[in-house]
């Protein structure tokens, strides 16, 4: 079994990070193979420059899991963005990828508790995501590590929805 740690990105890590979500992001979404709308969005939102902004952001931390210097997964925070369900006030993870080969080790949680220290450091008791309806498998994961389903969101696509959960979790 590989060791693992979770420490802050750092603009070296900003082209391994953009390939791991576009992996993830694939292996996620093009159950049935990719198509247009998949390409154009993985091409247009995952890039250089938009890690390069997000890193710099006052609002955003990333966290990257790594194994032997290698990037196996990461976690985003959002401290300015808004529940779509009412009466939740806290920060979003915006994104938790772990490579698929890299699934069922742990990742997962370490970077869950990554951002849960960072944030009772920063006085907040809770965050939400969104995970998308047909990844099962997360579903589980988030019920498991004490998630509320808190509802459901569409995340549109070149004009197809896709419906996503929201998951809070309160500490």
């Amino acid at each position: 079994m590989c060791n693992f740690t979770i420490r802050e990105a750092r603009f070296e890590d900003i082209t391994n990070i953009v390939v791991v979500k576009q992996q993830v992001w694939i292996d996620t979404y093009a159950t049935e193979g990719v198509r247009s709308e998949f390409s154009e969005y993985v091409i247009s939102e995952f890039t250089v420059d938009n890690e390069k902004t997000l890193l710099n952001s006052d609002n955003m931390v990333t966290l990257v899991a790594e194994s032997n210097n290698h990037i196996v997964g990461l976690l985003q925070l959002d401290y300015s963005a808004k529940a779509p369900v009412d009466g939740v006030n806290y920060p979003e993870i915006t994104v938790l990828y772990v490579l698929s080969r890299f699934c069922g080790q742990g990742i997962g949680i370490m970077l869950l508790d990554g951002a849960k220290d960072i944030l009772k450091r920063s006085g907040r008791r809770g965050y939400w995501l969104s995970v998308y309806s047909g990844n099962e498998s997360a579903i589980r994961f988030y019920i498991r590590e004490g998630h509320t389903d808190a509802g459901h969101i569409f995340f549109n696509m070149d004009g197809n929805d896709y419906e996503n959960r929201i998951m809070v979790k309160q500490f």
